[in-house]
C-alpha cells in the first residue's frame, strides 16, 4: 500500500506542481479563480487523484467478495483445527452412537445393562470432549485471524495522513480553476 501511496503522491505532485503557480494561496477558496484554467482531462485526473487519496485516508475496505473469502478462510481455519483432532464425520458418528445408547438406556431391563450403557456413554462423551479445541488452541486461531485482518487492512501513519491531507488540499485548489475548452 505504501508503494501505491507513493506512486499516487508522486502523480498528484505533478498536478500540484502545475497548479502551484496558477493558484495563489489566498484565492484557493474562491469558486473560480481568475487567470487559472485547467482542461477537462486535467480536471478529471485531479478528481480521480482526490478520490484515490481519500480512499487511502479511509483505509482499505474489503469488497463483499473479499469479505466472503475472508470468512471462508476463517471458517476453514477452525474446521482444520477441529478435524485435526477428530473429523466431522467421526464426530457425527459418535453423536449418533451416543443418541442410540441413550435410547437403549431407556429400554434396558436390568441394572447391569444400564450401568454398562452409562459407562459406554461416558466414554463417548469423554472422546467428544477431548476432540474439542482447548482454550489455548482457540486463542491461537483467534490470533491468526487477527493477524490476517491486520494484513488485509493497512492504515496510514500520522505523518502519511498529514502528507495525504496536504496533497488533497492542493488538488482541491486546482478544482477551483476555470475549465478551458
Amino acid at each position: 500500500m505504501h508503494q501505491a501511496l507513493t506512486r499516487t503522491l508522486v502523480g498528484a505532485g505533478v498536478v500540484v506542481a502545475l497548479l502551484a503557480g496558477a493558484v495563489p494561496a489566498a484565492q484557493a477558496h474562491t469558486p473560480h479563480v481568475p487567470g487559472c484554467t485547467v482542461t477537462k482531462a486535467e480536471r478529471a485526473e485531479i478528481r480521480d487523484q482526490v478520490r484515490t487519496l481519500r480512499g487511502d485516508l479511509r483505509g482499505d475496505r474489503l469488497t463483499a467478495t473479499e469479505r466472503a473469502a475472508l470468512h471462508r478462510a476463517v471458517r476453514e481455519m477452525y474446521t482444520a483445527a477441529r478435524d485435526a483432532k477428530m473429523t466431522g464425520q467421526a464426530r457425527r458418528a459418535k453423536r449418533a452412537e451416543f443418541v442410540a445408547l441413550a435410547h437403549r438406556l431407556g429400554l434396558a431391563a436390568t441394572a447391569e445393562e444400564r450401568t454398562a450403557i452409562r459407562t459406554e456413554m461416558r466414554a463417548i462423551a469423554l472422546e467428544l470432549k477431548q476432540a474439542r479445541l482447548t482454550p489455548a488452541e482457540r486463542r491461537e486461531i483467534r490470533k491468526a485471524v487477527r493477524d490476517l485482518h491486520r494484513t488485509l487492512r493497512t492504515h496510514l501513519t500520522r505523518a502519511e495522513r498529514r502528507q495525504v491531507h496536504a496533497e488533497v488540499r492542493a488538488l482541491l485548489a486546482g478544482l477551483a480553476c476555470r475549465v478551458s475548452g
